[in-house]
């Protein structure tokens, strides 16, 4: 090989050798590790009435020996369940600091009967590992709703007046509903063409006399 050559081998395989040789980052460094914090609900499982809302608050305690930040956001809630943070969604937290998230859940005026599992995603920002990092501690709080529009609720009466106490899909609001308007219909056709005319020919019979 040209000895003039060697040198310029050497500079393009360096870079390489280097690259190569350099330590590797750790996954770990860009995800939070299980005990980095700790997440608490104050309520893990609770009975609320459809319309209504229930407040909670998370204690976060950081567990690690440094200054973080942690971000609480919602998870998931589905349709029936919507999350409000009114004193903000994230809290700053020294070496062994605990402080609470307050979370807001409402349920929705027309959310059916049933268990609902919310969620919550929980990041930290750690200022040696960068930009917050998602959490393993996402915990799960159990909502059992007990809706208004159903069962003996307030929107599930025949004509507004008697409970529907019917099983399966009877016992629906929306059949109420049905059934209700077309009892209403029937009669106004029964009252209109049957009985109003009956009144007036016996009136008119009476006149007669």
């Amino acid at each position: 090989m040209n000895k003039r050559a060697v040198p310029a081998v050497l500079l393009l395989v360096m870079p390489l050798l280097l690259v190569c040789l350099a330590p590797s980052s750790s996954a770990d460094e860009y995800l939070a590790l299980d005990d980095d914090i700790s997440v608490s609900p104050s309520i893990v499982k609770a009975e609320v009435n459809s319309g209504d809302s229930l407040t909670i608050y998370l204690d976060i305690k950081n567990k690690i020996d440094k200054d973080i930040r942690v971000y609480v956001y919602e998870g998931e809630t589905g349709s029936a369940i919507s999350m409000a943070f009114p004193e903000g969604h994230s809290v700053s937290l020294k070496a062994g600091q605990i402080q609470s998230v307050v979370v807001v859940l409402t349920v929705d005026k027309f959310a059916n009967t049933g268990d609902y599992n919310v969620s919550f995603n929980i990041t930290l920002n750690d200022p040696d590992r960068g930009m917050p990092i998602p959490a393993a501690a996402s915990n799960l709080v159990t909502i059992t709703v007990h809706s208004t529009t159903a069962g003996t609720g307030m929107y599930n009466k025949f004509l507004g007046l008697w409970d529907n106490n019917l099983s399966s899909f009877l016992g629906d609001s929306l059949f109420t509903a049905v059934f209700s308007f077309v009892f209403i219909v029937c009669l106004g056709h029964l009252v209109c063409f049957e009985l109003i005319p009956w009144v007036q020919r016996y009136l008119n019979g009476r006149d007669r006399q």
